[in-house]
């Protein structure tokens, strides 16, 4: 199982440089719930919970990073049927936690998809990480 971990590990170091580096912002004041606007290329099955804070994109909209106000198992849970509404199937039986963290795998047949969602000490939010991956 470590060897699980290792990659995606740096996977989500990976994309949080590209998103301090040179990914974009959506407008200012928050997500989707506060009035800021996805781009027109956005893919239509990525979910963006309801009071996204801070939303950053990559340009390409492969790296999504957002917090939103709530906890690790209810964000999850909204993911969980997010997801399976959209499509996405799952890829192994259960999903993978660590510590106050959680990280949902799911799959079509041209892309794979990575949700982290990771508590914030001290605060009401969680952060939500997505990774998108072509095949």
């Amino acid at each position: 199982m470590a060897n699980r971990l290792s990659p995606l590990a740096i996977l989500l170091a990976l994309a949080m440089a590209m998103l301090a580096c040179g990914g974009t912002a959506a407008p200012t004041g928050g997500g989707p719930a506060a009035g800021a606007t996805l781009p027109p290329d956005f893919p239509e099955d990525v979910p963006i919970m309801e009071g996204a804070l801070g939303l950053q994109l990559t340009a390409d909209n492969t790296y999504i990073a957002y917090e939103v106000p709530g906890d690790v198992e209810e964000v999850k849970v909204y993911y969980q049927e997010a997801l399976a509404e959209l499509g996405w199937e799952q890829l192994s039986r259960a999903d993978s936690g660590f510590g106050d963290s959680i990280t949902l795998l799911r799959s079509k047949p041209a892309t794979n998809i990575s949700v982290t969602i990771q508590s914030i000490p001290g605060s009401p939010n969680v952060r939500v990480l997505i990774t998108l991956i072509e095949k």
